[in-house]
């Protein structure tokens, strides 16, 4: 492989006969890859491609957590015997959902959206899977639940690759410059 000249934004390579669009940040002047440039681009970029779909999936089913009368919040009202869950419990998810979202595309916070939709998908699955809900309540071959399950996958993934932002995004949420030692 040639040398790249510093000015070039994109290099095209062709390789097996197919055309490969490869940004030069991506190789090493040596004409090898760098394995650390291409994970750090991965690590920037796949919590944002998961956050869309955590999003498509949340927002797609969010009129249904607003609108009076959904079967699935009627049937675990039914199997819990609380009063209460059809209508709050559906609202109280529709709220949760939407403030994942919002929170998932926030780049400071992204991290507290993966966490968000990881709980909100472990309680789906766990009323899909434990009651009389099932896997497939609308009799789509599951494909609620299969959602489910993939919206648990990317906030655990979302989850891995921001680890490192808990305990600083922590430390800035519970240290408040009103009553720090310097103003004392």
């Amino acid at each position: 492989m040639t040398r790249l000249a510093h000015t070039d934004p994109v290099t095209f390579c062709c390789q097996k006969r197919y055309w490969l669009l490869i940004r030069i940040e991506d190789i090493s002047f040596s004409g090898t890859h760098s394995t650390g440039n291409i994970m750090s681009t991965i690590k920037k970029i796949l919590p944002y491609l998961l956050a869309v779909f955590i999003a498509y999936v949340f927002l797609r089913y969010l009129p249904f957590k607003f609108a009076s009368g959904s079967h699935l919040f009627q049937v675990l009202e039914d199997w819990s015997g609380l009063a209460w869950f059809e209508p709050h419990g559906r609202y109280l998810t529709g709220g949760a959902e939407l403030l994942a979202c919002i929170l998932l595309f926030i780049p400071r916070l992204q991290s507290l959206g993966g966490l968000l939709s990881l709980a909100l998908m472990t309680g789906a699955i766990f009323f899909h899977v434990f009651t009389p809900l099932g896997i497939d309540p609308y009799n789509d071959g599951g494909k609620l639940f299969t959602q489910a399950v993939g919206v648990w996958f990317s906030g655990l993934i979302i989850i891995f690759l921001r680890r490192d932002e808990y305990f600083p995004l922590l430390k800035s949420l519970l240290s408040d410059p009103k009553f720090s030692k310097e103003m004392m």
